[in-house]
């Protein structure tokens, strides 16, 4: 049961090294140690290392758009895909096809139109870790500087943090919304922005809320009545 994060504001570059192969898109797919915003319930953060059992393994890794399986732009069995893990996060480069996809995704990176990565996995046995972390620990990218007071008493909160140290990586994918603060996709250097995106539960969990997320946290976070009363009586006292 594999699941999603969607990534957010790093740099990506595309380059053409010529001789026939045409354009390169290569970036960071994953950040190290980037709280992720608010995932249904917890925040989560990536430890150096969490790919490392999987690209020692001769898994068959895809950069797909938006995740669709049909939307192949190279996968590391033929080498059209290169994957490594740095001082930054993931890496990964890959050699964009001549089809509509390929042609498509490099005018729409020139153009900024699209500037995000994400990527899919599995989490290996015992590969993650959580934890409740005191919220004034925290450096949470989505908060402005200038905090009120109802903000300053949240921050005197603990929030649930799940640390990622080993998993298998399913895909890397170009996409338009991503959801960790720190990595997109772009030609050339691009200025760091967020969407601002809602997420719906199946964008992280597309195969369901794997059992040891749920046994974490229990049933109410993901309960989609509980987040509607949630939803609807933050509007009520503050929107």
């Amino acid at each position: 049961m594999y699941e999603r994060r969607f990534n957010t504001q790093a740099t990506l570059r595309a380059t053409d090294p010529g001789g026939g192969v045409g354009p390169t898109i290569e970036g960071w797919a994953a950040r190290w140690d980037v709280l992720s915003h608010d995932l249904g319930g917890f925040h989560e953060r990536i430890k150096r290392g969490a790919f490392t059992r999987s690209l020692q393994s001769n898994r068959d890794v895809k950069c797909l758009v938006n995740h669709s399986e049909d939307r192949i732009l190279g996968r590391r069995q033929n080498r059209t895909l290169s994957l490594s893990e740095d001082d930054k996060g993931l890496h990964f480069s890959c050699f964009l096809p001549d089809t509509t996809d390929g042609r498509d995704i490099a005018a729409l990176l020139k153009r900024q139109d699209i500037s995000e990565c994400s990527f899919a996995f599995v989490i290996d046995d015992g590969g993650d870790a959580w934890a409740d972390e005191p919220r004034s620990s925290l450096l949470f990218d989505d908060e402005d500087d200038d905090e009120d007071e109802d903000k300053d008493e949240d921050r005197s909160q603990t929030v649930v943090v799940r640390t990622l140290r080993s998993v298998q990586l399913h895909d890397v994918s170009v996409v338009t919304s991503p959801a960790y603060p720190k990595t997109s996709v772009g030609l050339n250097s691009l200025t760091p922005q967020a969407l601002g995106r809602s997420y719906k539960q199946s964008d992280y969990f597309p195969q369901g809320i794997p059992a040891e997320v749920r046994n974490h946290l229990g049933t109410t976070a993901f309960n989609p009545k509980a987040q509607e009363s949630r939803r609807r009586l933050f509007n009520l006292f503050i929107g």
